[in-house]
């Protein structure tokens, strides 16, 4: 048994994000100025690889920044033709809502 896991602490007075993503999808950091960028994973899923080594990733939040965290229930889910919705197509919401 394994698990994909994300877990995240905001110090709401500096912006800091500290977090670990094990396997999870890749949570999207949509800056104020528009840019889209996306926080890598930093270590594999917990319980798949015995004595799997694990790193903390940073990430400075500034004010009006924000970040989306998802399940792959997002980007695996279906349309009625069976289309798979995908990481490319949340990437691409993301991006034409930046530009309103």
């Amino acid at each position: 048994m394994f698990a994909a896991v994300f877990l995240g602490v905001i110090d709401t007075h500096s912006g800091l994000l500290t977090y670990i993503n094990c396997g999870s999808e890749h949570p999207f950091v949509i800056r104020c100025n528009g840019v889209i960028s996306y926080l890598g994973t930093t270590g594999p899923v917990l319980g798949l690889i015995p004595d799997a080594e694990y790193s903390v990733g940073e990430c400075l939040l500034n004010d009006g920044d924000a970040f989306l965290v998802f399940t792959d229930g997002v980007v695996d889910a279906n349309d009625e033709k069976g289309n798979l919705f995908g990481y490319a197509r949340l990437s691409d919401i993301l991006e034409q809502q930046q530009a309103k």
